[in-house]
């Protein structure tokens, strides 16, 4: 559980671990909300580090009832 739950972490995503098939409908209903709200957010680097270091990504919302989900950041590559 540990390392799934980091993963999902890293990676911007939920981890689910439903102990009964009864749960299992709140476990889709959270995955169908989670699909609906995602979005793409794309930006050119002006990043001088060189490209086999990580870039850290960091994003802010303005609301009390908004979450943010990303990934921690990127290796770029060449």
């Amino acid at each position: 559980k540990g390392v799934l739950k980091s993963l999902a972490r890293e990676t911007g995503g939920e981890a689910f671990f439903p102990k009964k098939v009864d749960e299992l409908p709140g476990v889709y209903d959270r995955i169908a909300d989670l699909l609906r709200s995602q979005y793409l957010l794309w930006y050119p680097s002006d990043s001088s580090k060189p490209v086999e270091q990580f870039r850290e990504i960091r994003v802010q919302v303005e609301g009390d009832d908004l979450e943010v989900k990303t990934i921690r950041g990127y290796y770029p590559g060449k």
